[in-house]
């Protein structure tokens, strides 16, 4: 082949792979967050200045891909971060401006020792996006959070507070009726979950319970910062796409330690070098990375007080991270 042609089908071969990825432009990458107070990083009324679903027809969202997809994962990273926000009309308005009109939007008060639930079904004509709010500073997710006895589920056994929380949003909330009323519409559209923290627990079981029950429904599940669900024999049984992203040395992953918890679906890491890898070192969370991290800062004039293995659990990173690797494809 001579020198030309060969540059040729480089090219038109570079071209195919790029997809739905841009060129590069380094100027377009959003800064990590600056202000490492609890309120800035994990309350959902600071998250309102954040701009959501930027440049989102460059990288539209693709509800058949059957691989791991950082664009995808682009679009569940930011609906994990768009459901902490408390004002129904912001989350309907960011949603149309991502082209989805048909959104339901749930947040209901639990009792003091019941779980709060916060969740929205987004249902266009090609997929349907459900999206789980993860913890607040409230007793009533902590406490949600704390029942980690497991408890038998459809498959296996589980967090018996991810299961109450999944249970109040799937009867109570009306997530089974409005998932069962969309599916007869059109049985071919996939439905995919997602959620952060708490909320990537209640997504993974949402969608157990919904792909168990309807065997030939399409989609998948990303979820980010997830701590543990299930048992071994929960994880197992898991036939869906399930993808857990993990943020550098967040610390909820790890979490709870033991009694008979597993791991379920597929890993991606986003390493200390900014990498996304396959394998977690779980080692990296550490005292020492946590007085680094406070060091580094303190001598920047930035007086953190929050430990680095709690800042890098917050669903701000995973939305700034999948939209900088989309927009300038790092790897």
């Amino acid at each position: 082949m001579k020198p030309i042609a060969y540059f040729l089908v480089v090219v038109f071969l570079l071209g195919c792979a790029r997809g739905r990825y841009v060129d590069r432009d380094p100027s377009r990458l959003k800064s990590p967050p600056t202000d490492f107070s609890f309120n800035a990083l994990f309350v959902g009324d600071s998250f309102c200045s954040y701009n959501f679903f930027e440049d989102h027809e460059e990288h539209p969202f693709d509800p058949y891909a059957d691989h791991f997809d950082p664009i995808d994962a682009w679009w569940c990273a930011e609906a994990s971060l768009l459901v902490y926000v408390p004002d129904e009309q912001f989350v309907r308005a960011r949603l149309a401006r991502a082209g989805i009109q048909g959104v339901d939007y749930v947040y209901r008060h639990g009792p003091a020792t019941g779980p709060d639930t916060q969740f929205f079904v987004a249902a266009c004509d090609d997929f349907v996006l459900v999206s789980f709010r993860g913890s607040e500073p409230n007793i009533a997710d902590w406490v949600t959070n704390s029942k980690f006895v497991l408890t038998p589920f459809e498959n296996g056994r589980v967090h018996s507070g991810f299961l109450q929380g999944l249970d109040e949003a799937w009867n109570e909330g009306g997530l089974g009726r409005r998932l069962e009323r969309l599916y007869q519409e059109n049985p071919e559209r996939p439905v995919w979950f997602t959620g952060h923290s708490l909320g990537g627990a209640v997504a993974t079981l949402a969608a157990a319970r919904w792909f168990d029950a309807h065997t030939t429904a399409t989609g998948a599940a990303y979820v980010f910062g997830m701590p543990h669900v299930g048992d071994r024999r929960f994880c197992r049984s898991v036939r869906f796409p399930l993808w857990r992203v993990i943020h550098k040395t967040d610390l909820i992953p790890l979490l709870p330690p033991s009694g008979g918890y597993a791991d379920a679906g597929g890993l991606k890491w986003i390493g200390e070098d900014g990498r996304l890898k396959d394998e977690w070192n779980a080692k990296s969370v550490t005292p020492a990375t946590n007085a680094k991290f406070l060091i580094a800062n303190w001598r920047r004039g930035r007086w953190v007080w929050l430990p680095g293995d709690v800042v890098d659990h917050s669903p701000l990173y995973y939305a700034i991270y999948f939209y900088d690797r989309v927009v300038d494809e790092v790897d």
